[in-house]
């Protein structure tokens, strides 16, 4: 039997609801597999626990999350009670960093019984692979003088090291799918970290002559997104870029409500942390109705992480017959409750058995 023991972060608003509900979908998944278990450890570390504390998690948090083998997160954020930026660097960046989960990966596929607002898509399935350490997402820079005369510089920094280890990453995943990885750059605008990006690029597609390359500006990209997004494979972008590509991601597959991410820590020295793209919703939190589509999608990713591919297939191929069969929450045309889709899709899993 192989054991692991995820520590599990359910976090704020509907985090609460969805993360139990995949908990039972990966325990079903489980019990499928018939030689894996997973020991699930709760920790209560959210905006109310910062309200209660002044912290977002206790000084030994990271230390703790360090004895487990993967991090299951909710979604974080209570704005109207705690700044964003200070639930978001407390928790959630706070262990990206310390735990160097330095590459954050967020497919985006055209599920069957999803319509997406698209028009007449044709069938798309990308990767987005996002350097999740570095680039324009350092917290070097600062402020002087006020007034007229206020002065803001935020660096963006890029080191060889980041950004060779995103980008053979994604090469490493294109050679697990159809072969083919695209560079998001602006090097005609952004004209020295850019320009750096691409040589990088560059010099790794040359180490990979199987592998079909293409570099296209962040602006055009994003239109392609929309226009023809089933041209793409694996995508590799800065920290900045792949944010903005995995939410589009999210919105041509109908809602930011079913995507899902991982954050990873390739070299496997410390857990790796998987969580959902959609926020804590506090307008439906409580009422039975948020989408744990996306938290069971990460699931999935967890256990392609793993090692157990085929079962991740397993769910994720439940997921889209219970969207094929019309059990869905309201927010993509459905009037099922949460734990109705849950169910649904437990139920499809072990059909498969």
């Amino acid at each position: 039997m192989d054991r692991y023991d995820i520590a599990v972060i359910p976090g704020d608003g509907i985090g609460k609801e969805v993360v139990p509900e995949a908990m039972r979908v990966l325990d079903a998944a489980a019990e499928l597999h018939g030689g894996l278990k997973f020991e699930w450890t709760p920790f209560p570390w959210n905006c109310e626990y910062y309200l209660e504390h002044g912290t977002m998690m206790p000084p030994d948090g990271i230390p703790t999350l360090r004895n487990f083998q993967q991090i299951f997160l909710g979604a974080v954020g209570m704005p109207q009670l705690v700044p964003d930026h200070v639930s978001l660097w407390g928790l959630l960046i706070k262990i990206r960093r310390e735990m160097r989960q330095s590459i954050n990966i967020r497919p985006a596929k055209l599920l069957r019984g999803l319509a997406s607002p698209l028009r007449d898509p044709a069938p798309f399935d990308l990767l987005v692979v996002r350097e999740n350490s570095e680039g324009e997402y350092s917290e070097i820079g600062g402020r002087i003088h006020s007034g007229a005369d206020e002065i803001v510089i935020q660096n963006s920094v890029f080191t060889r090291k980041g950004t060779e280890r995103a980008i053979r990453y994604a090469f490493e995943l294109a050679r697990t799918r159809r072969n083919h990885v695209t560079s998001a750059t602006k090097s005609n605008g952004i004209s020295i970290s850019m320009p750096f990006w691409d040589e990088v690029f560059k010099e790794i597609a040359s180490e990979h002559p199987g592998v079909n390359t293409r570099s296209v500006h962040i602006d055009a990209l994003a239109a392609f997104f929309v226009m023809r997004p089933h041209i793409f494979d694996v995508i590799v972008a800065s920290n900045l870029f792949g944010d903005i590509l995995t939410d589009l991601g999210g919105a041509i597959m109908g809602s930011i409500g079913i995507a899902p991410a991982a954050n990873l820590n390739i070299e496997r020295e410390y857990p790796s942390m998987f969580e959902p793209v959609h926020g804590s919703a506090p307008d439906i939190a409580g009422k039975g109705i948020a989408n744990p589509v996306g938290q069971i999608w990460t699931g999935k990713m967890m256990l392609d992480f793993l090692g157990y591919g085929e079962l991740g297939q397993l769910v994720l191929d439940s997921i889209e017959e219970t969207l094929e069969a019309g059990i869905k929450t309201a927010d993509i045309g459905g009037n099922a409750s949460t734990r109705e889709v849950t169910d649904s899709i437990i139920a499809a899993l072990r059909a498969k058995g």
